[in-house]
């Protein structure tokens, strides 16, 4: 069996306690004192390895610093408000973001139970700040299960009936679960360049060569807005949200097309429901290794990087 990792800490007042609690648990009963603090300035990283590098060899004097600093349970509690209220509110159907907040209640409460303060999260504040983040059809059906149950409102009470209607959700997106589509939809394609590529270009005018990135795990595939126009397909008009990097929300305005494509080596028809988007992807762009090897001091021929084939797609 591989021997478990040191735990390491680099500041997050959350994660303090757990990292304390498997430090101690893994060296306290194995080393002196003086290899605990060497382990110790080991699995410091950032400011908590500079706090403690004035303080020498006296272990337990590391221990009062770092517990004055980072175990505050004022600062955890801070920091665990932080994060519910800066989460965004759920918007209907937004079962992923559903489950992304049950967790985030979930790890919020074991946190404050970490440093012996539950009930900073178990009170009517908390609990009416969680219920805000949910969509106005989650918060009917919470009261529901209220008056149901004829008890009061509890955080263990909201974090049970999230939990089950989390399973429920996903139980209920399983791709086994959806509805089957047919034997003529596909998620996957096999890309690569026909031998025949020119009889092919002489049958059909309609050849489209572009790049296709292939992901099992995607739920929507998308076609290039204007390569739908080439090849002339009528679409139905949608309303996409776009969330980029740091929450900020895109509406686009764009059209859902039945993508229609021929295998060229059995000739089977498939039909691939795709969303239009005026960029996908950018082409990657030529990197002058020589320069970047000087810049390094790396022989060339170790950072040496293989071109990437061009893929073809064969729209019928």
């Amino acid at each position: 069996m591989e021997k478990p990792k040191m735990p390491r800490f680099s500041g997050d007042v959350r994660e303090y306690s757990i990292f304390r609690d498997d430090f101690k648990h893994a060296i306290e009963s194995r080393c002196s004192k003086g290899d605990a603090m060497t382990y110790l300035r080991a699995c410091l990283q950032g400011k908590p390895l500079e706090l403690i590098k004035g303080i020498g060899t006296d272990y337990d004097g590391a221990w009062q610093y770092l517990d004055s600093i980072y175990g505050d349970p004022r600062y955890v509690s801070n920091e665990v408000t932080q994060d519910l209220s800066k989460f965004q509110p759920l918007k209907e159907g937004e079962d992923s973001r559903f489950c992304d907040l049950v967790h985030l209640v979930k790890r919020s409460f074991n946190t404050m139970k970490g440093v012996g303060k539950p009930h900073d999260m178990d009170n009517n504040h908390m609990l009416s700040l969680i219920e805000q983040k949910m969509c106005v059809e989650d918060r009917k059906i919470w009261a529901r299960e209220l008056e149901r149950n004829e008890k009061p409102a509890s955080l263990q009470g909201l974090i049970a009936w999230m939990e089950t209607e989390m399973k429920s959700r996903m139980r209920a997106t399983a791709p086994l679960r959806n509805p089957s589509q047919g034997s003529r939809y596909v998620n996957q394609l096999s890309g690569g360049k026909p031998p025949n590529e020119d009889i092919w270009k002489e049958r059909n005018n309609r050849h489209k060569q572009g790049n296709i990135l292939l992901d099992s795990g995607a739920q929507i595939s998308l076609i290039c807005t204007s390569t739908a126009k080439n090849l002339d397909l009528k679409g139905k008009d949608v309303s996409m949200t776009i969330r980029k990097v740091g929450g900020e929300e895109e509406v686009l305005a764009t059209n859902v097309y039945q993508v229609p494509i021929t295998s060229l080596e059995s000739g089977a028809k498939f039909t691939v429901k795709a969303v239009g988007m005026p960029h996908i992807s950018d082409d990657i762009s030529n990197i002058n290794i020589g320069e970047m090897a000087k810049g390094i001091g790396i022989p060339e021929v170790k950072i040496y990087r293989e071109c990437v084939p061009n893929r073809y797609a064969y729209w019928d």
